[in-house]
């Protein structure tokens, strides 16, 4: 009898261990991570930044296009500002980097076709990309202090969503230096700090570990699934939470430095859909955390766009919906935000003559 106890559990025990195994070499073979988004192979590489932690590739593939050499998803653009031209900076995470949709469709590069209208008087317009995927508020802070600024933009817009407190980031770093060879990767694991520890070499343990971190009161990434509920993103922005008196200070740090190089704030938030992509026409539950986080760009002087009520405005008629999951906008979406935010733009007089072209 015992004996056939000890096989039961040793039986038990290697099924697991070989189902945990298995769980392994599918999200390595996959390249997932706890938002169960595949990660893109070859854009990104680990930074020599520890406050940024990676960063994107210059020069890699990005479907059609390609990441410039100065590591922006965007065309090539010199630092030094062109004389005579007007200069916008997008800065943000996967929204505004434009996940999963071709680079030239993303909003920064809509817009700047939008202001780019024949006249005589309407001034050149650049509009530039600095999302990165997965970026927290934080990095998005770190970014537009060590990079940004240099550009010397006009104009900043910081595309603000909603999980912006939160941090995938450690994630995405854990895959770049898996990738490295051992001992390059002692190197970087010691310079970064990252831990050490067994169970960190394993996907499934940060898997594991973001699902459990639902649990909690501020809750880490969690899984594709939990973005149906707007309680976590309401969590996210506890007013005595750590994380959002986090993204407080890095909100007040990017307006900072912006009116340090002498640019305009202006701060755009951007709204959670139905799973489906669908936008909500009424009783949208985070209009509480768009007013706070409202409050917080208004409090450091920056101009604010919410975008909750004008996607209530989205065409019915629209065969495409505005986003594709709860958090990303479709192409038509990634217009519909360029146009609004165009005519945002104009109605609070923060864009030079654009000429008297047709719109």
């Amino acid at each position: 009898m015992r004996r056939q106890r000890l096989r039961n559990v040793l039986m038990a025990t290697l099924a697991a261990a070989a189902a945990i195994a298995l769980c392994e070499l599918s999200l390595r073979a996959f390249n997932l991570g706890p938002q169960i988004y595949a990660v893109a192979d070859g854009m990104f590489r680990l930074s020599s930044d520890p406050q940024v932690g990676y960063e994107l590739l210059p020069g890699a593939q990005d479907g059609a296009d390609s990441i410039s050499s100065k590591g922006l998803r965007d065309r090539e653009y010199s630092v030094t500002k062109p004389a005579g031209v007007f200069r916008i900076a997008v800065i943000g995470d996967s929204v505004a980097f434009g996940f999963e949709i071709p680079q030239r469709e993303a909003m920064p590069k809509a817009l700047e076709r939008l202001l780019h209208r024949p006249g005589p008087s309407a001034p050149p317009h650049e509009v530039l990309n600095f999302g990165v995927e997965g970026y927290s508020s934080a990095q998005i802070a770190r970014r537009m202090v060590t990079t940004v600024s240099r550009y010397n933009p006009d104009l900043v817009v910081y595309l603000y969503c909603l999980n912006d407190p939160d941090s995938g980031w450690d994630y995405i770093q854990q895959i770049l230096v898996d990738q490295l060879d051992r001992p390059e990767k002692s190197m970087v694991v010691s310079q970064l700090g990252h831990p050490r520890s067994l169970l960190s070499q394993f996907r499934v343990y940060w898997l594991a570990r973001t699902a459990l971190s639902s649990f909690g009161p501020e809750p880490e990434v969690k899984l594709a699934l939990y973005e149906e509920e707007a309680s976590y993103f309401a969590a996210l922005h506890a007013r005595r939470g750590m994380k959002w008196n986090a993204t407080v200070r890095n909100i007040q740090q990017i307006a900072a430095e912006t009116h340090k190089i002498g640019a305009v704030f202006v701060g755009v938030i951007s709204p959670i859909f139905h799973a489906n992509g669908q936008v909500y026409r009424d009783n949208y539950p985070l209009s509480e955390v768009h007013g706070q986080v409202a409050d917080a760009f208004r409090s450091v002087g920056a101009h604010v766009l919410d975008l909750a009520p004008t996607f209530a405005k989205f065409p019915t008629t629209n065969k495409e919906p505005a986003g594709f999951d709860i958090l990303h906008y479709s192409v038509d979406g990634h217009q519909f935000v360029a146009a609004a935010l165009l005519e945002f733009l104009l109605n609070e007089r923060l864009l030079p003559d654009l000429g008297s072209g047709p719109s």
